[in-house]
């Protein structure tokens, strides 16, 4: 890592709640002395694959990500989202994020990464050096780095974000916190990292109201080990009012 890299002002180890002394080997601890891999800077802070749900073995998957992107995740907005007629684009997504972006100075950190589709707009409009991709995925994180060679990749969990308080400008989970097996864990960290007046921009699925499409919607999430949120959990977790205190 070089000497202006992110990481060296913000990634610390969520255990000891201590920053990370981090290189192209290793990232040490430097309480505890706790020692984790860094593979092609990805600071891998998991190490053991994640295996716990049926939807992180889909997501370590490298026939599922070869496919991710054009096949898999547009059939899970369609069953979702109730997308069948593709009202809802990737170009329309770039739009609803970076719009919600507008200003923000940095640094931008990238929940659930994935294999990168979003995160490179972010890149592209804010530069290499604002942002940080994170993913339980080390698969997802490889294909990641192989498309964006510049960025700052962590593996860790977002219900112990490896952050310190109030080091983030903005926070994104685009597509993701219906994955997460507890989200309002996962936006209280959100919360945590988020400096005053920061940014969180997210894209959720709403539990239809419709009776019959919502038992087809239970369903499908069932099987990918995922859930849509209520009306009544929308407002609970803050999702309904532009902002997560």
């Amino acid at each position: 890592m070089d000497e202006n890299h992110i990481f060296d002002t913000t990634l610390l180890w969520p255990s000891c709640r201590t920053r990370l002394d981090v290189n192209r080997a290793a990232a040490t601890c430097k309480s505890c002395g706790a020692r984790f891999a860094v593979e092609n800077n990805i600071v891998d802070l998991i190490g053991t694959p994640d295996q716990s749900t049926g939807g992180q073995q889909y997501m370590e998957s490298p026939n599922i990500i070869r496919k991710y992107q054009e096949v898999t995740r547009r059939t899970f907005i369609r069953v979702m989202g109730k997308n069948w007629d593709n009202a809802l684009n990737y170009d329309q997504e770039d739009q609803h994020l970076l719009s919600a972006l507008e200003g923000v100075k940095g640094p931008i950190l990238d929940i659930a990464c994935g294999a990168g589709r979003w995160t490179a707009g972010i890149r592209n409009k804010f530069g290499a050096h604002a942002v940080i991709g994170l993913d339980l995925s080390l698969a997802m994180l490889r294909t990641c780095r192989s498309v964006l060679p510049d960025i700052s990749l962590v593996r860790a969990s977002a219900l112990a974000l490896p952050f310190e308080n109030g080091s983030m400008r903005a926070v994104v989970c685009w597509n993701a916190l219906q994955l997460i097996s507890d989200p309002a864990l996962a936006l209280k960290e959100v919360s945590r990292v988020l400096s005053e007046g920061g940014v969180f921009a997210g894209f959720t699925y709403r539990r239809s109201p419709n009776k019959l499409y919502e038992h087809f919607q239970t369903h499908f999430a069932q099987a990918l080990s995922c859930r849509t949120f209520s009306d009544s959990e929308i407002v609970t977790l803050g999702l309904d009012r532009g902002r997560i205190d």
